[in-house]
């Protein structure tokens, strides 16, 4: 019994270790070749800190900008921004059209639902800002 727990426990961490979100060049417009990755835990546990800080619990939630700044990777799988505030906050200056690219990009890499990314595409390609409503 003890042995079938210990190869059960075993199994499971070999499988949690192939569960590292993998990174993937995602093509824009605007910036080329960006390579991303959805948020791991630590990530998350990150982007809650960040949440804690802009105190946003009051406004819905994270803005696309914030899990961009933990998504976007360099070519070897280092975060780009290690700092997750400067990330956010050179994110946040970008134009609302490259931000929605950028986003939009994300949403097809974290295999969220269909409607889910058309209506980032729709954004994007009318160029209409999720904070805004315009371009």
């Amino acid at each position: 019994m003890a042995e079938d727990q210990a190869n059960e426990a075993a199994s499971f961490i070999e499988k949690l270790k192939g569960a590292v979100p993998g990174i993937v060049s995602v093509e824009t417009k605007t910036f080329g070749l960006v390579y991303m990755r959805r948020p791991s835990g630590a990530d998350q546990a990150r982007l809650l800190g960040l949440h804690r800080s802009l105190e946003t619990s009051k406004a819905g939630g994270l803005p696309p900008a914030a899990v961009l700044a933990v998504s976007i990777m360099r070519s070897d799988g280092t975060p780009m921004f290690t700092d997750l505030m400067e990330g956010f906050l050179l994110l946040s200056a970008t134009g609302s059209r490259q931000l929605d690219e950028l986003f939009a990009g994300f949403l097809k890499i974290s295999h969220l639902g269909a409607h889910a990314l058309e209506d980032a595409e729709k954004k994007s390609l009318s160029g209409q800002s999720s904070e805004s409503g315009t371009g």
